[in-house]
């Protein structure tokens, strides 16, 4: 499934293989950011590279990947996410990552759960099937369940958090303040598509990400620019 949904994802050179490393390994900000934008030259790429505008507001480039097994993902978070078209769902992904934040006004906030069995619970729990790089099936699974938090941490600039595929959880900047990040995920072979909580009692429809056109990218790259220093 993910080597499906990330086959649009530029082949991983060795620069970028060096900074997948780097992200992966949790180096220092300063040292990531050298590779990213002087040794990667991140800021061009973006400019032709895969990207989407998420159902959710934020920015997501596909900088590199190895067969959509390891992938480099930038992530933009605009303020307030003007472009969101849906609300924030807890969700899983197919992969573990390391993540580092670049730059944010307020810390990334992390809320992982657990989904409990309960047969009047608010949600059910869908699987969110692949079909190309655009278009996606959703099949609901069978029970309805009650999402517990488990934790919740706060990551700053400078700093990494990771999570596990399978991990259900919500991710957002404190107060929808403009942040960066940059990801490292590694494929796990034994989940077979993501997954996602919506409302047991409703159908949900699966907007799809949008392409920005080529003066968005330009505008993004200027503000991503400015935002790293």
């Amino acid at each position: 499934m993910s080597r499906i949904s990330h086959a649009d994802a530029p082949a991983m050179d060795d620069c970028g293989q060096r900074l997948y490393d780097a992200i992966w390994a949790q180096r220092p900000r300063a040292e990531v950011l050298g590779i990213l934008l002087h040794d990667f030259q991140a800021a061009a790429r973006v400019i032709d590279t895969p990207g989407y505008i998420q159902p959710g507001g934020f920015w997501t480039f596909k900088l590199a990947g190895v067969q959509g097994d390891n992938l480099i993902r930038l992530h933009i978070w605009p303020a307030g996410r003007p472009d969101r078209t849906n609300t924030e769902g807890i969700h899983d992904h197919v992969f573990d990552f390391t993540s580092l934040v670049l730059a944010g006004g307020a810390p990334m906030v992390n809320t992982v759960y657990t989904p409990l069995p309960d047969k009047d619970g608010p949600v059910s729990i869908y699987n969110v099937n692949y079909l190309d790089t655009k278009n996606v099936d959703v099949e609901k699974l069978r029970g309805r369940f009650m999402p517990v938090a488990q934790y919740q941490d706060h990551t700053s600039t400078g700093e990494y958090y990771t999570l596990k595929a399978g991990d259900f959880h919500t991710s957002v900047f404190e107060n929808e303040s403009f942040g960066v990040t940059l990801l490292a995920t590694r494929l796990d072979p034994t989940i077979r598509c993501p997954r996602f909580f919506f409302d047991a009692h409703a159908t949900p429809q699966m907007d799809q990400p949008r392409r920005p056109i080529s003066v968005e990218r330009r505008q993004m790259v200027a503000h991503l620019l400015q935002s790293l220093g």
